[in-house]
């Protein structure tokens, strides 16, 4: 379906059955741990899947086109990013995706207290500044916790989550320590770690959660280039 770009905005491929998103020349864009998160995540045709902190909606398309679960909700505050993510799913004609405008923290009141099958999150990575003066407007949403911390996320994943629900997150390593105990304190038992290197050092951490689980987690890791 044709649609109207403003001066800054772009199609971007996502090389996968001819999808194409919408992106922002002048914020942020979506980077390669959205590709590897949606890779990561085991979803059923079945599903009831719920992204957090959707941004322009790349993971919850990636996820549409490679399982076509029967539902899909993406939360995301931010009304600019919102609105790319409403024209993406318009140029793809997607209808099975449905994006929300408003804080997750809301989600399981919207949406009902574990009604989904697989929550999907790629978070802001880092605990908002008392000093934002060198940090760019573009990244202030994006990379830190201005709109919601690690624990507003975790706890409303739980509660979006049945019994043995999925959450599958991406975050970064060096606060792996804090994500689990925030996890584990709101019934989510981590399975399984993939730790992501660049040579000899891990930045990202891909993780797979849930909720009540029985103890026990594999490690992993992969090399990126």
């Amino acid at each position: 379906m044709k649609i109207e770009l403003e001066n800054d905005e772009i199609l971007e491929d996502l090389q996968r059955d001819n999808l194409k998103i919408v992106q922002d020349n002048s914020l942020y864009k979506f980077s390669s741990d959205s590709v590897m998160l949606s890779d990561f995540a085991c979803v059923k045709k079945s599903d009831f899947v719920v992204e957090l902190c959707s941004g322009s909606g790349v993971i919850s398309v990636l996820v549409y086109a490679k399982y076509a679960p029967k539902k899909i909700k993406g939360f995301e505050v931010d009304k600019h990013l919102f609105n790319l993510s409403l024209k993406t799913l318009r140029f793809n004609e997607i209808n099975a995706i449905e994006f929300v405008n408003d804080d997750l923290k809301n989600a399981p009141k919207i949406l009902g207290f574990e009604k989904a099958d697989v929550v999907i999150c790629n978070p802001p990575y880092f605990v908002f500044p008392k000093d934002t003066s060198k940090i760019s407007k573009k990244n202030l949403t994006t990379k830190y916790e201005s709109l919601a911390t690690l624990e507003d996320i975790i706890k409303a994943s739980s509660q979006l989550l049945k019994v043995k629900g999925k959450l599958y997150f991406i975050y970064t390593s060096k606060r792996i320590q804090e994500l689990l105990v925030c996890a584990e304190k709101n019934n989510l038992i981590c399975k399984e770690l993939k730790f992501i290197f660049k040579e000899n050092t891990s930045d990202l951490v891909l993780c797979k959660f849930v909720k009540r689980g029985l103890l026990g987690c594999e490690v992993k890791k992969t090399y990126i280039t």
